[in-house]
């Protein structure tokens, strides 16, 4: 959990006090981002999730219940939003009924990004192989396209070291 913790530590310090600029790509950005976490939750509330969450995942909302990551707050075309548990729920029946053929057993719907029809998906199924990964779910591609990341830590580092910048449409799959 160092990871996560060091990539929570640097939205608490560097963006969570006033929106800003960032880096994407080398260029300056046009628009000022901002990140907000909530408060965590007590460890009682992962009843309330049918699934079994990841441990990465739980650290999370025990720290932040839900965050907003490098939004767009003059427009809000930008960013990410990480549902609080509370949310977790309604939010995946909406999308699973919106987009019935995208999910499969063990699929939980855990964000999405302002602006666009992306959503971010957490693997939560304990017996498959790729128990924990995270997924961009993009609306128009095969599934076997989506970006993977190994699991909900390594995405948020990478996600807040790219200072909200879409990093997988650079890269290949890990």
């Amino acid at each position: 959990m160092k990871l996560l913790n060091e990539a929570l530590r640097k939205i608490e310090t560097l963006w969570s006090k006033e929106p800003k600029h960032a880096v994407h790509r080398g260029e300056k950005t046009f628009f000022q981002f901002r990140c907000i976490l909530n408060n965590g939750i007590s460890p009682d509330r992962f009843g309330d999730i049918d699934l079994q969450l990841p441990t990465e995942f739980k650290e999370f909302l025990l720290v932040s219940n839900g965050a907003d990551l490098f939004k767009d707050e003059e427009y809000g075309q930008w960013g990410a939003r990480i549902f609080s548990i509370d949310e977790l729920q309604s939010s995946n029946k909406y999308y699973r009924e919106l987009r019935p053929k995208d999910f499969t057993k063990g699929d939980l719907i855990i964000g999405e990004f302002y602006g666009d029809s992306d959503l971010l998906l957490l693997r939560c199924d304990p017996e498959s192989k790729d128990y924990g990964a995270v997924l961009i779910a993009l609306p128009f591609d095969n599934r076997s396209d989506w970006y993977c990341s190994v699991n909900f830590e390594y995405f948020i580092t990478d996600y807040v070291n790219f200072e909200g910048d879409k990093f997988w449409e650079m890269r290949t799959k890990k």
